[in-house]
């Protein structure tokens, strides 16, 4: 595989909601099927300085090395470990690869209950989860260190590496959740160093040790990669720190492993019971299936498990995954009663453990066997806890000891092993992978019937990181109502042919006859309903690969994702307004046609529309033009295209002429260049000093035209220069729709009963000149025209059906005439004209000037608009389409009702027939409605009847009434 230095790219988004679980977080379980109740107790946060964070890095591995000690003395202990531990706790939920991962700094890699987060949920959103528990565990004899017993947990957040108000591990994503010095992995000039598209990382230390406090630390750096290659894994690194000043002689880093396949919590149906493990030394691999199916799930299950992807030499050899045991879940506890039985089993030390447990941890048993045989698992399954380890190790004052595992998943077998083979081949090439392009940002404006989405160009812009090349092709649009859990709405039973793979609702690819585009509006929407869009973009693809795409987003705080809600505005609002002010200056004959996205806008002011030149890389170049044109008046809008024949000789070419306007000389970054012929100037500059991405012979850029838009009042730029593009939709990122047309036509009428609409035209070839047109006559199926040319007098005469089509040599039309209700020997005499002009591309000669009122309230809204307030649905009967589920585990919807067509500001008091005030709702906003969960002031849910409404507002008062049918 191809060799490159590691980079790193800092992405952008949030975490999900999860509980708070603080030491007084106490956990009880019935049997297995039962759902976890959690109690969360008060804890004092107690605040101190802030600790400095660790010195600078040279590269990841070192980085989170030096990272370990940000106090400088080792990890805390008694009162205050306990005090700062508290503070510190945090937890986030890994959701940018197909795994989703709840996790704490406490050495637990799952949620201690499905209420607050999701536990190798697997696809991501598809409420299927595989974990029920994960725990790292550090073994030294006498003394394992542990977080999988809730009843002594002994792993401890270590203060200083996370932001103590968030809550939160510190997650990538999230800079929130960061300390205060910054990301916790730096490089030398103290940059974050962040690997995958959501890095965590997480500190723990063993001050709640029961047995003596080792001062041992683990520095635990989650890794989820969006890569098609490894996005059904969750990768970690934990580097294992002495902190004291003793050494450690006999430790091994193990991973106790709890998968449970096709269960779901509160049902009757025990998934787990019937789960099986396979095993692929080779790649120390193991790995849960079952019999394929769960009645939990409704569907087929697929594969889970754990590669141990490195660990640290000893003589020179990695160790690898050295001991591998499986045992029964409820057999799991007895190890929790003496360390040298857990560390017996863990280390395939039979002398430590009593010979009457062997036959429970060990198969076959057999003194000296390191690796379980999982065949002897019996094929109706059981369930299973594997205990896998790695060691023995040295462990001196200050060493740190690296371990790297992948949680990994597949829907079947040869599914799950190629996602590990691909995880531990990327982990060679430093994570560098081929790579989709980014994700585009995706927004959504949303009226009444309709969403209009629209998207930039970033996708367009990189290089792939892996083959450095330009490889973008297109953007796929999909849309969820289900909260992004499926991401098409055809049904597969009846539609068994579609396959597994969501549908878009658009594709734009620059090989199909509409090209590329950065809008789209969904008519086909309901108002009332929240629809997930998301856009992911893809590559052209890789001779073994295929094509690569940006992964559908998974939470709504992802860039390529937008969620939305159709809504009425209120009654007494006057949507934020958008005219053309002026064409300030240039020959363009361009029009330009606005619309307002967004009715609800409050932004006002002046905005220009300027036109100018971008480069567009055709090969792997960062080369960047800046061009300027000498007399803008003259400039011609063409493209040009600059090739390379070697590093320092290129040449510059007028596309449009067909001729090269600087031919085979002295390539100068930064050195200017003239084009006297076209009145333009070009200088270039190299965005890298690396020689690999420094123009070579047969690179290609080209210099296309571009526009922009900014505001006047405050010169933000709303939107960032855009290839030039006729008949498309440019939105602005406060939502102003643009569109540019060309316009070479001027038509007058003598008659409004007379229609004349271009049909076609040659518009390079339109000259100055002016067609007279004159009815001659009007028959019952025809109508005679007589055509006049303006500058040569020539005239034509045309007979056609109303409505037929008239053809000049430069342009088409079509000629219609309204002849109701009236004589049509009236309309004969009647005359129209139709001015050509050349057709002008914009230039950095043209300004086109556009102003924007904000919306606001009508003073004037007359009482009629409060006869259209009504209730949705009426009557309510037990639940309704739009209705969102609370939670994934309990399918309980979320009550609800609408009052629509509100005014702006309302007060709504609620009153059962008999006259009781049941419950005040208020709205002071420009949305014409708002909702309510059924339920009175005091929280309990009303009882089955008919209400009486009361709306009162500025324009007046408003009385109806709504049924509920339980």
């Amino acid at each position: 595989m191809k060799s490159f230095n590691l980079r790193f790219v800092m992405y952008k988004g949030d975490v999900s909601r999860a509980l708070n679980p603080f030491s007084g977080l106490a956990r009880f379980l019935g049997f297995r099927g039962m759902s976890a109740f959690v109690l969360v107790l008060a804890a004092v946060l107690v605040t101190g300085p802030q600790p400095a964070l660790a010195q600078v890095q040279q590269s990841a591995s070192d980085a989170r090395a030096e990272a370990k000690n940000p106090g400088g003395s080792g990890s805390a202990s008694g009162t205050d470990a306990g005090l700062q531990g508290i503070q510190d706790r945090g937890f986030t939920t890994h959701n940018r690869s197909n795994i989703g991962m709840f996790i704490e700094n406490r050495g637990k890699l799952y949620a201690r209950s499905s209420a607050i987060g999701v536990s190798g949920e697997y696809p991501i959103n598809s409420e299927q989860e595989y974990i029920y528990q994960l725990n790292p565990v550090v073994l030294f004899p006498g003394n394992v260190i542990q977080g999988r017993n809730t009843a002594n947990e002994e792993w401890e957040a270590e203060f200083g590496f996370n932001n103590p108000e968030s809550v939160r591990v510190a997650t990538s994503t999230d800079p929130t959740t960061w300390p205060s010095r910054g990301w916790p992995v730096q490089d030398a000039d103290g940059n974050p160093i962040i690997i995958s598209d959501q890095d965590t990382f997480a500190a723990y230390n063993d001050s709640l040790n029961r047995e003596q406090i080792l001062n041992i630390s683990v520095y635990q750096t989650g890794y989820s990669f969006s890569s098609p290659l490894i996005r059904d894994a969750v990768i970690f690194t934990f580097d294992v720190v002495n902190h004291s000043n003793n050494t450690y002689e006999d430790m091994y880093f193990g991973m106790y492993s709890d998968f449970d396949i096709g269960n779901r919590a509160g049902t009757d149906y025990a998934g787990y019971l019937n789960d099986r493990m396979g095993l692929d030394e080779d790649l120390d691999f193991f790995y849960y299936f079952d019999n394929g199916f769960s009645p939990d799930w409704g569907g087929p299950t697929g594969h889970f498990g754990l590669t141990w992807v490195s660990t640290p030499e000893v003589n020179g050899q990695r160790l690898g995954m050295t001991d591998l045991h499986y045992n029964l879940w409820q057999d799991t506890p007895l190890l929790d009663e003496n360390p040298d039985w857990f560390y017996g089993v863990y280390t395939s030390n039979y002398d430590m453990v009593p010979e009457a447990l062997w036959p429970q941890f060990f198969h076959p048993v057999e003194p000296g066997r390191r690796i379980s045989d999982v065949s002897l698992i019996p094929n109706t399954g059981m369930d299973l806890v594997n205990n896998s380890a790695s060691g023995p190790y040295t462990i001196a004052p200050g060493d740190t000891l690296s371990f790297v595992i992948a949680v990994v998943a597949g829907p079947d077998y040869a599914g799950i092993r190629q996602t590990v083979e691909n995880v531990h081949q990327s982990f060679a090439n430093n994570w560098l992978l081929p790579s989709p392009p980014p994700r585009p940002e995706l927004r959504a404006y949303a009226d009444q019937n309709s969403v209009t989405l629209a998207w930039d160009n970033r996708s367009e812009t990189a290089p792939d990181p892996f083959t450095g090349e330009f490889d973008f092709q297109g953007y796929r649009l999909y849309r969820s109502i289900n909260q992004g859990r499926t991401w098409d709405q055809i049904d597969r039973n009846r539609n068994p042919n579609v396959g597994p793979d969501p549908v878009p609702i658009a594709v734009f690819d620059k090989d199909d006859e509409n090209g590329i585009q950065y809008s789209f509006v969904d008519d086909t929407v309901r108002e009332g309903f929240t629809y997930w869009y998301s856009l992911v973009a893809y590559d052209r693809g890789l001779p073994d690969l295929g094509s690569l795409a940006t992964p559908i987003g998974s939470n709504e705080d992802e860039i390529n994702i937008a969620v939305v809600t159709p809504r009425t505005i209120a009654g007494d609002w006057l949507g934020s307004q958008v005219r053309l002010a002026d064409h300030v200056q240039g020959a363009s004959t361009d029009s330009v046609f606005l619309r307002i996205l967004n009715p609800l806008d409050l932004d006002f002011g002046e905005y220009d529309i300027t036109f100018g030149r971008m480069g567009q890389p055709e090969t792997t170049i960062l080369t960047q033009v800046i061009s300027e044109p000498l007399d803008p008046a003259l400039t011609p809008p063409t493209t040009f295209t600059v090739t390379w024949n070697s590093s320092d000789i290129f040449s510059v070419r007028n596309d449009a002429a067909g001729r090269n306007r600087i031919r085979n000389e002295a390539y100068v970054p930064g050195q200017r260049y003239e084009i006297e012929e076209d009145h333009i100037a070009f200088t270039f500059l190299e965005g890298s000093d690396d020689p690999e991405l420094r123009p070579q012979s047969g690179d290609v850029l080209r210099i296309i035209p571009a526009l922009e838009v900014r505001s006047r009042n405050s010169g933000e730029v709303v939107l960032p220069m855009r290839p030039y593009l006729r008949d498309r939709e440019f939105i602005t990122s406060d939502g102003v729709g643009i569109t540019l047309r060309h316009n070479p036509f001027q038509i007058t009428r003598s008659s409004s009963r007379l229609s004349v609409q271009i049909a076609d035209a040659s518009f390079g070839a339109l000259i100055s000149d002016t067609n007279l047109g004159e009815i001659r006559a009007i028959e019952a199926d025809s109508i005679e025209v007589r055509i006049t040319r303006q500058s040569n007098n020539q005239q034509s005469t045309f007979r056609i059906p109303n409505g037929g089509l008239i053809e000049l040599a430069r342009f088409s039309f079509t000629l219609t005439l309204d002849l109701d209700g009236i004589q049509p020997q009236s309309l004969v005499g009647a005359t129209f004209s139709i001015t050509t002009t050349p057709v002008r591309f914009p230039t950095e000669n043209d300004i086109y000037r556009y102003e924007k009122d904000a919306g606001t309230v009508r003073t004037d809204a007359s009482e009629d608009i409060l006869s259209r307030i009504n209730v949705v649905p009426n009557p309510y009967l037990v639940g309704n389409a739009w209705e969102p589920d609370v939670s994934l585990t309990r399918r309980e919807p979320e009550r609800l009702i609408r009052f629509r067509n509100l005014p702006n500001e309302v007060t709504i008091h609620i009153f059962t027939m008999a006259g009781e005030r049941i419950k005040t709702l208020q709205k002071n906003d420009a949305t014409g409605e708002i909702g309510w969960d059924l339920r009175t002031e005091s929280g309990r849910e009303i009882a089955p009847g008919v209400y009486i409404y009361m709306v009162r507002s500025n324009v007046g008062d408003h009385i109806s009434r709504f049924a509920v049918i339980k």
